[in-house]
């Protein structure tokens, strides 16, 4: 999933964009299952010195990207859930922070967020050269794998 993730956001200027004051990216099509994992792996992907601020709390903290997920419980959005990840939006939207925000697959995004003011990028699905750049960090240089 870490490669999935990186190769999701680019090269290490897009990195920079999605961590500009003020960015909101949207990462689109998640598996639902994988919000958790996906939140805990991002942290391998900031720069150093970063660090994820989840939800609202701790929002405008220095080097710090704001995290944004729905809250999905048995695969489902509740309406609950809905209006805790708007407040969440709104109130990330309003601290000028640079905002992550993790769109399940089964969430419709347009109707949740300013879509407009939002770069959108959908995770990289599995294919041959995810699966090549997996099997290769898996293994040294001393084991190669068959292409």
């Amino acid at each position: 999933m870490l490669i999935r993730l990186a190769a999701s956001f680019g090269d290490t200027a897009a990195i920079a964009q999605l961590l500009a004051p003020g960015a909101i990216t949207a990462l689109d099509d998640i598996p639902s299952d994988d919000l958790d994992l996906i939140a805990q792996l991002l942290t391998h992907l900031l720069p150093a010195g970063w660090s994820l601020c989840l939800g609202r709390h701790n929002l405008g903290a220095p080097l710090s990207l704001a995290l944004i997920r729905p809250l999905v419980t048995d695969g489902k959005l509740s309406d609950h859930g809905t209006r805790e990840f708007a407040k969440d939006v709104l109130a990330a939207i309003d601290s000028d922070a640079p905002i992550l925000i993790l769109l399940p697959d089964l969430v419709a995004p347009s109707k949740m967020l300013p879509l407009d003011q939002i770069c959108r990028i959908g995770l990289v699905p599995i294919t041959h050269d995810i699966l090549i750049a997996a099997l290769r960090a898996r293994h040294s240089a001393t084991d190669p794998i068959n292409e």
